[in-house]
């Protein structure tokens, strides 16, 4: 009888560690061990076996294609930049004014990472008045290499269910079974985090679906839209005072 192997789709966990294919420096790590004796250690990261679908875009490229097929086990991949972290792109590199920096209370300086119109940069140089940015990843052009720990699947809708909408919200929901309906109980947050689940309902249904396959019902959010349509009669009647 042959082993499983992992297809599109499937849920699996695994342990990994990037490195630079050229230097050999770490980028990033699920094994605490590792983060520590590189010295590349984050106390606020939690170190932890990675749980993802398969082919859903969850990883780079490069890993998502090489994990079809594979079974349980350990691995090492090579990856081209075109399926890493993309090639360089020169039209991502941009001059701009130091003032930008200064009015928001940042002394730009080379190396320091910033975040401009929603996405991370990478400050190149400081010559005078001017100031050379990188919006390209930090990893744009570099082949990597994948040291990986397939630990098995992942079969439990449950948990698989959690895992997508963590992957949403940053935060697990408890997911119940009632019926043969999964349903996600956000009623132990705080209010404000319920009424970003109410904005989100339906970004995180259709995200569950395309990934598990499963319909899945919310309780215990806030809908911001009813609230302000039952305050929207009190106000003009204060209007008409």
């Amino acid at each position: 009888m042959s082993s499983r192997v992992i297809k599109e789709g499937d849920f699996i966990k695994l342990d990994f560690t990037g490195r630079i294919k050229d230097t050999g420096e770490i980028f990033d790590s699920t094994l605490e061990s590792v983060a520590k004796s590189d010295g590349t250690y984050d106390k606020n990261k939690k170190y932890e076996p990675l749980i993802i679908a398969v082919g859903k875009g969850q990883v780079i490229k490069g890993l998502d294609k090489f994990l079809i097929g594979k079974e349980p086990g350990h691995y090492t991949v090579d990856i081209k930049p075109e399926e890493a972290f993309g090639k360089r792109n020169p039209k991502l590199m941009k001059l701009m004014s130091k003032q930008v920096f200064l009015k928001h209370n940042i002394n730009p300086f080379p190396g320091l990472r910033v975040e401009m119109d929603n996405a991370l940069a990478t400050i190149v140089s400081v010559t005078g008045s001017r100031v050379l940015v990188d919006f390209n990843h930090p990893l744009a052009g570099k082949e990597v290499t994948y040291e990986i720990d397939i630990k098995g699947f992942v079969d439990d809708k449950k948990e698989q269910i959690s895992v997508v909408v963590e992957s949403v919200l940053g935060k697990k929901p408890e997911v119940v079974e009632k019926n043969g309906e999964f349903v996600l109980d956000f009623s132990k947050l705080d209010e404000n985090m319920r009424k970003v689940v109410g904005l989100l309902q339906k970004e995180i249904k259709e995200e569950v679906k395309n990934k598990t396959g499963v319909d899945v019902k919310l309780e215990g959010t806030v809908d911001s839209s009813k609230e302000e349509k039952k305050e929207e009669p009190v106000s003009k009647e204060a209007e008409a005072q």
